[in-house]
């Protein structure tokens, strides 16, 4: 039993590690929902949400790395910060191509009446 608990603690710590590189893979994905969700919804602009969420999250990994010295953690989480943005921003704008590129959208009628949102899910963050 102390083994799992030992294999389970290992494998947390290497996915909370700051040079790991699924971190930011999943934290782009993360940043890149959030940010679509946010701007469709409320209007926000993507870009700087994108940004913004990017920071957060590097932010939970810079407090949750107990390895190195802050300055070496600074960096950590600034590079970071950097790969779940531009990770963010290339799945939407390939989101967007793919989104743009097909032939007719499909009509259907809803049920029910449904809150339009103020963007499509997939939109241009660069303009």
């Amino acid at each position: 039993m102390k083994q799992t608990t030992e294999k389970n603690e290992t494998t947390t710590n290497d996915f909370f590690d700051p040079r790991s590189m699924l971190t930011p893979g999943v934290a782009g994905a993360f940043t890149m929902m959030i940010t679509n969700a946010v701007a469709a919804n409320f209007g926000l602009s993507p870009f700087y949400s994108a940004l913004a969420i990017s920071a957060l999250l590097a932010l939970v990994f810079f407090l949750r790395a107990k390895q190195g010295r802050w300055y070496q953690r600074l960096l950590c989480m600034v590079l970071n910060s950097a790969v779940v943005f531009t990770m963010a921003v290339g799945t939407n704008q390939a989101g967007a191509a793919i989104a743009n590129s097909a032939a007719q959208p499909i009509s259907v009628t809803p049920l029910v009446r449904t809150v339009q949102p103020k963007a499509p899910f997939f939109s241009n963050w660069l303009d």
